[in-house]
């Protein structure tokens, strides 16, 4: 019976390492000292069809505005890049009555460097109307990423010549941490266990 224990608490040490998703930072755009550089880019609802989806204002981008400072970012305190799935939420909205502006580049950045996705949904919002777009990432075990300031860019192509608006706000990071490897000799002490369980119910009288 003292056999039978000790071999279930030492699986349960070898398969404890599932991990849930957590929300880790949010930003709803509204102080405007959360994003660089500070100017025109957060806005209150004024003719363009869009009210906030969090908060009293959102981010507005300009084309011919930004034609040459199109890109605005955070940097998440006390965060850090860590080896696991991060997902970002963010709501992109179309002006009424505007070209939607093009996105250079959106994302979760690493000591400001923007991260490449493993996999994103981003729909095209029609005129007036707000969609959110999904970007998620896998950081692997080992990383030489990992420890690095966490953060996330927006970068809107600019043409300098056509007015074409594009809006942002409720950016939202969730996080799961990937699982711990488990070192080969916890596994082999764990089989070792089974085993001795299964020669022990084998034996006569048991």
């Amino acid at each position: 019976m003292l056999m039978k224990t000790i071999t279930l608490a030492g699986i349960a040490v070898a398969i404890s390492t599932s991990t849930h998703a957590a929300t880790i930072a949010t930003s709803i755009m509204d102080n405007n000292g959360e994003w660089s550089p500070v100017n025109q880019y957060l806005f209150i609802t004024a003719q363009s069809g869009l009210s906030p989806t969090a908060g009293s204002t959102m981010m507005h981008f300009n084309v011919v505005e930004t034609a040459n400072n199109n890109r605005s970012d955070t940097t998440f305190s006390d965060l850090f890049l860590s080896a696991g799935t991060y997902t970002a939420t963010i709501d992109v909205g179309s002006f009424t009555n505007r070209n939607l502006a093009n996105i250079e580049a959106i994302g979760l950045t690493s000591d400001s460097s923007i991260l490449a996705t493993s996999s994103l949904f981003t729909p095209s919002p029609a005129s007036g109307t707000w969609e959110t777009w999904t970007l998620e990432y896998t950081v692997p075990n080992g990383s030489n990423l990992i420890g690095q300031a966490l953060g996330f860019a927006i970068d809107i192509e600019s043409t300098g010549v056509d007015e074409a608006n594009i809006a942002f706000d409720n950016l939202r990071i969730d996080f799961q941490a990937a699982a711990v490897p488990v070192p080969a000799a916890a596994w082999l002490f764990g089989s070792g266990l089974l085993g001795l369980i299964g020669v022990a119910r084998k034996r006569p009288g048991q």
